[in-house]
């Protein structure tokens, strides 16, 4: 085996370095930059994770997000379900109130609309009523005084015939 202590010696602008100072020198210069490059890694790694974790907490709150929506979505579109369904039975209950004012608002015409027709009627019946007795009575009286003119009419003839005999 070669002895590291016989190797030459290297001279650098003035400067006398052996084999083994170049050795460790370069080993604690790779050593260095491998440090520094680990620490940049996890420093870019840090960096990294803390914004996926970051990404992964504003997905987390996203999802937390959609959920609460989709759940007031849904809760609306059943309070808006249930309005609909309120407005057909309020619409159904409005028809058949109307339905009975107009009931009720029709028997009280009609029996306004009889009254006052009975209020306008009923002197002209009561005058009628009198009219036909007043005309039965002419007729009644007409008619005997027709029986009893006839009779005197029938006692002239005979008288007459029997004066002509």
């Amino acid at each position: 085996m070669n002895d590291i202590t016989n190797l030459p010696v290297l001279t650098i602008g003035g400067i006398s370095l052996d084999p083994l100072s170049l050795l460790i020198g370069a080993l604690i210069g790779v050593m260095i930059v491998g440090f520094v490059m680990l620490s940049r890694f996890k420093a870019v790694n840090n960096t990294t994770t803390a914004k996926i974790e970051g990404l992964e907490a504003e997905k987390l709150t996203l999802s937390q997000d959609l959920v609460r929506e989709q759940t007031q979505k849904q809760a609306l579109n059943e309070q808006i379900d249930i309005r609909k369904s309120d407005e057909k039975l309020f619409e159904a209950q409005f028809e058949n109130l109307a339905q009975k004012i107009f009931e009720e608002k029709s028997v009280k015409f009609k029996e306004q609309s009889q009254e006052s027709l009975g209020q306008i009627l009923n002197p002209l019946k009561e005058r009628l009523n009198d009219f036909q007795k007043k005309v039965d009575d002419s007729f009644g009286t007409q008619a005997k005084e027709q029986f009893a003119l006839k009779e005197q009419i029938k006692s002239i003839v005979e008288s007459n015939d029997k004066i002509t005999l």
